[in-house]
């Protein structure tokens, strides 16, 4: 009845310490709700400023780096970097009026009205990640696999939001 290990494949892992997380929530410009966690460094510092690593597409709440897993949260934290895990709003073509399914897709792609809202979406969560206080809005990167990747490339060219990128491949051609 009694548990014992038989091999502890990461003992430094009881060493670690997590950075403190806010849950963020807001509406983009079309209205639609999108969500995000933001982690602090750890010991967090009373008054700096930290650059800002937003990981993306997906944040099912366990902060381990974005879709993929590709982007190490915490590690990010603990080396002095702000961390917005920022998950996309709902796809326009689910929230569109239409009479059928194939109206909705045309219509969220019809002058890139789904990458806007993304966009929107993630402008809007990273100014509440700023007014937190603890982000230096001249140092903000953005990370994406896939449509993340997609995401990456659509702001880059379609905003001043950041400063940095590091991503993988995915969908359309800048």
């Amino acid at each position: 009845g009694i548990l014992t290990p038989l091999f502890n494949p990461n003992p430094e892992f009881k060493e670690l310490r997590f950075g403190p997380v806010q849950h963020l929530k807001w509406k983009n410009s079309q209205g639609i709700e999108a969500f995000g966690a933001i982690v602090i460094p750890t010991p967090p510092r009373h008054g700096d400023r930290y650059p800002l690593i937003v990981v993306q597409y997906r944040s099912r709440g366990f902060l381990r780096g974005g879709t993929g897993d590709e982007y190490p949260i915490q590690l990010f934290a603990a080396n002095d970097f702000a961390v917005l895990s920022f998950s996309h709003p709902a796809p326009l073509s689910d929230v569109l009026p239409a009479k059928t399914r194939e109206e909705a897709d045309r219509k969220a792609m019809e002058g890139w009205a789904d990458r806007w809202s993304i966009e929107a979406s993630l402008e809007t969560g990273v100014q509440h990640a700023i007014a937190t206080g603890t982000i230096d809005p001249r140092r903000i990167g953005l990370t994406g696999g896939s449509d993340g990747a997609t995401t990456a490339q659509f702001a880059l060219l379609n905003s001043n939001l950041v400063t940095a990128v590091a991503i993988g491949t995915c969908c359309d051609e800048p």
